[in-house]
C-alpha cells in the first residue's frame, strides 16, 4: 500500500520538475484538483522533504489568496500521522 503510494508520489514529482504547476507554467483547474490531495497527504503526516518539487508546488499554492481562503481550519498544521501504521502495512 505504502509502496504503491510512493510510485504515485514520484510521478507528481516528475511531472511537477516540468512546470511551476500541474499541468502548465499557469495556475489552471488541474491545480485545484490536485493541490487538496497534497494539503490532505501533508495534513496527515506525509513527509515530502525528499520531494523537492512537490514541496515548492505545495508551498507555493499554500501562499495563494485563495488557498488560504479555502483551507478547511486546522489544516495548515499537521495532523495524526497515518503513514507511520501505513508504512506497516
Amino acid at each position: 500500500c505504502y509502496t504503491k503510494l510512493i510510485g504515485e508520489i514520484k510521478l507528481w514529482e516528475f511531472y511537477l520538475s516540468q512546470n511551476t504547476y500541474v499541468a502548465s507554467n499557469q495556475f489552471t483547474l488541474a491545480d485545484c484538483a490536485v493541490y487538496p490531495i497534497f494539503g490532505y497527504l501533508y495534513h496527515r503526516g506525509f513527509d515530502f522533504s525528499e520531494f523537492k518539487n512537490i514541496d515548492r508546488y505545495r508551498n507555493l499554492i499554500k501562499s495563494r489568496q485563495s488557498s488560504k481562503k479555502s483551507h478547511p481550519k486546522g489544516w495548515i498544521k499537521r495532523g495524526i500521522n497515518l503513514f507511520e501504521k501505513l508504512k506497516k502495512i
